[in-house]
């Protein structure tokens, strides 16, 4: 089942050059979808055309059933969750526990239904014990979490995220790639952009590469296996490709290759 579907879509900002031309793409829902591209490519300007706060000027967005115009947004923001790349953009509250119920209190729920998805969110994300913090207090991973926490206790079926990675440390991009991978696990559709071809080559399911707002490449990623395609994009080899090429490992499916690395390091026989 389609969960986004783009169809001949373009945007331009006034008195700018087009950030979106004609692009077309879907979605599979319960997939992993990273959207890849250089600076201005466009990324940023597409994922706000998924729950409205953009609308198409030309072309159609349309998630599930419903198109992305202004009758729906109401229902569109219940389905599609955005967080961007600097969560104080997103955190308002003094606490955590009340930033996060900022958006189920906005949609006037009964306070017991507040605090039961507060504390599903809050433990979602393992970040129970922040409740009583202020959200100034944390890092910027914790911050993170805290943001989308804030998405998740409104219940969309789609989280998109812009950069999710991007100023983390090792142990604290791998925490949050486990967190979003046990909410991929019970179903969310998780879409986000990157300009990092390694984490979209190793995490992604499907891929879309954006160059001067129109895309790329819609399909697998075993597209960043080819070398011609991604210098179009200004883009590089992932570090894996370029470790496995001459290996005649390149271009396997991901498990393959994640089970051939594994044999190698002796993590599995």
């Amino acid at each position: 089942m389609e969960g986004i579907s783009v169809s001949k879509m373009s945007y331009t900002y006034q008195g700018e050059q087009p950030a979106l031309k004609n692009v077309s793409f879907n979605v599979t829902s319960g997939k992993k979808l990273a959207i890849l591209g250089a600076n201005g490519s466009g990324k940023s300007t597409l994922i706000q055309h998924f729950n409205g706060l953009i609308l198409p000027q030309k072309g159609t967005v349309k998630i599930r059933e419903d198109f992305v115009e202004k009758k729906n947004l109401k229902t569109l923001r219940q389905k599609v969750g955005i967080i961007f790349d600097q969560p104080d953009d997103q955190i308002l509250a003094s606490t955590v526990w009340e930033d996060v119920a900022f958006g189920p209190r906005n949609l006037r729920l009964a306070e017991e239904e507040v605090q039961h998805r507060v504390k599903k969110a809050l433990k979602q994300m393992e970040i129970e014990e922040l409740g009583e913090f202020s959200p100034y207090e944390l890092s910027l991973g914790q911050k993170k979490k805290v943001a989308i926490a804030g998405v998740l206790a409104m219940k969309p079926e789609i989280l998109v995220f812009d950069e999710p990675f991007s100023g983390l440390d090792p142990g604290s991009r791998e925490g949050l790639k486990k967190a979003l991978d046990t909410l991929h696990g019970r179903g969310h559709t998780l879409i986000f952009t990157t300009h990092n071809v390694d984490i979209a080559y190793q995490w992604a399911d499907q891929l879309l590469i954006l160059k001067e707002g129109q895309v790329l490449h819609s399909g697998g990623v075993e597209a960043l296996e080819n070398e011609d395609l991604l210098s179009k994009g200004n883009l590089e080899l992932p570090g894996l490709v370029k470790l496995l090429q001459g290996t005649g490992i390149a271009g396997k499916d991901s498990a393959e290759i994640n089970r051939t690395l594994k044999e190698a390091l002796g993590i599995e026989k």
